[in-house]
């Protein structure tokens, strides 16, 4: 498995180039984690459907508090889901936006991560991920991703080199 890192600081546009880049394209399964109305969405890119991911404040008690953020735990046993029974026959690239400090500490999506690392190491498929820049480091430490190919969001060839990567055919 080939790994892509794409990385910068918040809000700089990461999930904004994937979605223009992965929205609609075939082989390609995962999830994003967009802004809509203010709050994070999540877009299964299997099916295109958006679903609300990020609550104004406590709703449920199994709601997931990260700092001064909330977010809603069935959405990620969604994306646990997804990463541990994904179907590798059909897919080339699996995105994961974002992996973070909830990974790290073994929660959020970790347990979906470590299942699809665990289970595609040996295949040829992407795995491409979005990390905030000041936790690289640690993502890469807790999942062994030392191999990883990195790309900054603020590079000036990013678009050119993700799609690079990917094996996209140069644009006209």
């Amino acid at each position: 498995m080939k790994v892509l890192i794409l990385t910068g600081e918040v809000r700089t546009g990461k999930t904004t180039l994937l979605m223009k880049l992965f929205k609609n394209r075939s082989g390609v399964d995962g999830f994003l984690t967009p802004d809509g109305d203010g709050l994070r969405k999540y877009l299964d890119l299997a099916d295109g459907r958006l679903y609300d991911f990020q609550t104004e404040g406590l709703q449920t008690a199994d709601d997931v508090s990260v700092g001064r953020f909330v977010f809603r735990k069935e959405i990620f046993e969604k994306g646990n889901s997804k990463l541990s029974q994904m179907p590798v026959t059909e897919v080339k690239i699996m995105i994961v936006d974002e992996i973070g400090k909830l990974e790290t500490a073994g929660k959020g999506f970790a347990s979906g991560l470590e299942n699809f690392i665990g289970k595609n190491c040996d295949k040829n498929l992407i795995l491409l991920a979005v990390i905030r820049d000041y936790l690289v480091g640690d993502v890469v430490r807790t999942y062994g991703l030392g191999h990883a190919a990195i790309v900054r969001i603020d590079e000036p060839e990013a678009e050119s080199m993700i799609r690079e990567f990917c094996g996209f055919e140069p644009e006209n």
